[in-house]
Formats: C-alpha cells, sequence, structure tokens
C-alpha cells in the first residue's frame, strides 16, 4: 500500500484473478479496471455515509 500516492497493491488469489480473466474476456476491459470496478461497487454498497435508508428497508 502506498497512502502517499493512493495505491493499493493486490496479488489476486487464483479462483479471484481467473474469475477476473473471464470477465475480462467476456467485456473487453482489462482486469485491473474490473477488479478497480467491483472495488468501487463494493464500497458504495457498504460504506457509512449513506444516512438515508428506504422505508422499507430491515434495521440494521
Amino acid at each position: 500500500m502506498d497512502a502517499g500516492a493512493g495505491e493499493l497493491h493486490y496479488a489476486p488469489s487464483d479462483p479471484l484473478a481467473d474469475r477476473l480473466a473471464e470477465q475480462a474476456a467476456e467485456t473487453g476491459l482489462d482486469e485491473a479496471t474490473l477488479l478497480r470496478l467491483h472495488v468501487d461497487l463494493f464500497v458504495g454498497a457498504f460504506s457509512g455515509d449513506d444516512d438515508e435508508r428506504p422505508p422499507n428497508a430491515p434495521p440494521v
């Protein structure tokens, strides 16, 4: 991790690398971009910045 540069270096497990390779072949995107999209989606889904919840959301 290089916090000063805002970079995180990660070596994916074999199953994740295989899945990224499959998705790259299907989409034409490179594996690093796909991994970044997955991370962004995860962060967006689980960040604590969302104080507004839908009225039908279960309690946390």
